[in-house]
């Protein structure tokens, strides 16, 4: 008969083996650390995304109005956008800053209402789309200020909801010059 060789058994405090081969305890104590700092990561960051229609606060100087909103509400949608009563900026300057931002949040809204089609939407477009029971798309404009000796920034999040997989977020930025008021751009 064949008889197969004598083997040895490992020792009772043998570590974990792998193929044969050890896995020594630091490997598995430098995940489980690693895991860790990820989780304390995740419960302790700040959230990027402030709730529909809020304004964050700002770092502006104090006697500046606060913001001005576009709001329209239908049974399709529902727009709530803000825009600067007034800026750090001075005289002209500040009332073209605001006219800027103005007409962009009011560009952002048509766009959005062309994109929706709503005027042309019928009642089976609605129901087959999931409208009802409260449901409607929307978008938001949402602006935080950053102010320095030279620079007043308008940081603008816009959140547009179209029933899609998930909403979209994009922001877009307004940078002025507290010198002159002149809106600079990167070219």
């Amino acid at each position: 008969r064949h008889m197969p060789p004598e083997t040895t058994p490992p020792p009772v405090d043998a570590p974990i083996t792998s193929h044969g081969q050890p896995v020594p305890l630091l490997i598995a104590l430098g995940v489980l650390l690693i895991a860790a700092g990820v989780l304390a990561y995740i419960l302790t960051r700040p959230s990027p995304q402030l709730p529909l229609g809020q304004v964050a606060t700002s770092t502006t100087p104090g006697g500046i109005k606060g913001p001005q909103y576009i709001t329209e509400e239908t049974d399709l949608y529902e727009i709530k956008a803000a825009y600067p009563a007034s800026t750090p900026l001075t005289g002209s300057a500040d009332a073209a800053a605001v006219a800027a931002m103005k007409r962009f949040a009011e560009q952002e809204i048509g766009r959005f209402k062309d994109n929706g089609q709503f005027d042309q939407m019928t009642e089976e477009d609605k129901e087959m789309l999931g409208y009802g029971d409260g449901r409607k798309q929307a978008l938001g404009l949402e602006y935080t200020v950053y102010t320095s000796p030279t620079t007043v920034s308008y940081v603008y999040l816009i959140y547009v909801d179209t029933f899609g997989a998930h909403p979209n977020a994009y922001y877009r930025t307004f940078t002025f010059s507290t010198d002159d008021g002149e809106e600079l751009h990167i070219d």
